[in-house]
């Protein structure tokens, strides 16, 4: 890390700190003990070794998938001034699944593993921290350490260059698409509704929803993104009612159709923003935020 990142590190700090902080205030199985310096102090060790751990199981787990990624590849000739010269290029269909299955690897495996990990690590070694519920509940941690993290970390500290200000900026308005969808599906209808009252402000509940709404969905292909995105959405969506059961303030759906057309809105909204995010630079909004979920699609 050079000199001039150095500015980044308490921001990276902070907002470990405060995801873990809203984990414990919203997963009621995960609980830390102890004076608010404690709970500050244990909430971010355990959002760092989490984030430790999300990184280390990706890469052993995504290295051997980007290598069977590369039997679906086929030779192209790509003609220069000089001499054609051969490169390997993966298959679409190659990359789209590959992408896709690391993108549920990641999702389902890596999220609860690194949660589990970094709590098991701290009781270890005797911190008031503790997590119950099984499976769904560290899941549900990861998912909130994670999504709350990368948003905040994008959001204060985003690495901005001239060729990355359109991704950036697509990125966050993607997520601010996810805090109108839910909001205006919450305040507006009758079908979808936040089922604990809690003492907070309505609007703190979606925007960590949000965040994690916005952590779940997955483009499977610059070229088939626009078919695709509705189903993928509805997928999302419907993860995040799910997981959200483990949070103090669930969102509840009254049926299949209400959370269908709360996902389809949601696409309808957001599919626009291709045009100001090309193909070529979604890489680009990958190394921004830090996501995983677009690992080898460009």
């Amino acid at each position: 890390m050079g000199r001039k990142q150095l500015w980044r590190v308490p921001i990276w700090v902070a907002t470990a700190l405060f995801s873990a902080w809203v984990a414990d205030l919203y997963v009621p199985g995960f609980h830390i003990d102890g004076s608010l310096n404690t709970r500050l102090i244990v909430g971010g060790v355990v959002a760092a070794l989490s984030a430790a751990a999300g990184m280390a199981t990706t890469l052993v787990l995504v290295l051997p998938i980007s290598a069977l990624m590369m039997i679906g590849a086929t030779t192209r000739m790509l003609l220069d001034a000089e001499p054609p010269k051969a490169k390997l290029v993966p298959h679409p269909v190659a990359k789209a699944l590959g992408s896709a299955v690391i993108f549920a690897l990641f999702t389902a495996v890596i999220l609860p593993l690194s949660s589990f990990l970094a709590v098991r690590a701290c009781r270890v070694v005797g911190m008031p921290v503790e997590l119950t519920g099984g499976w769904p509940a560290y899941f549900t941690v990861g998912l909130v350490l994670y999504a709350v993290r990368i948003s905040a970390q994008s959001l204060l500290a985003p690495r901005i260059t001239n060729k990355r200000v359109r991704p950036w900026v697509a990125a966050r308005l993607a997520l601010l698409a996810c805090v109108v969808v839910l909001w205006l599906a919450v305040e507006l209808t009758d079908s979808v509704h936040l089922g604990a009252p809690t003492g907070r402000h309505v609007l703190f509940d979606i925007l960590v929803l949000a965040a994690m709404l916005d952590a779940l969905r997955f483009t499977v292909s610059d070229r088939w993104g626009t078919v695709t995105q509705a189903p993928v959405d509805v997928v999302a969506v419907w993860v995040l009612a799910w997981s959200s059961g483990w949070l103090v303030n669930p969102l509840e759906f009254s049926g299949p159709w209400p959370l269908v057309l709360t996902a389809v809105a949601l696409t309808a909204l957001t599919l626009p923003l291709r045009l100001l995010s090309p193909p070529s630079s979604r890489l680009d909004q990958v190394k921004d935020t830090g996501q995983y979920r677009q690992v080898g699609q460009e």
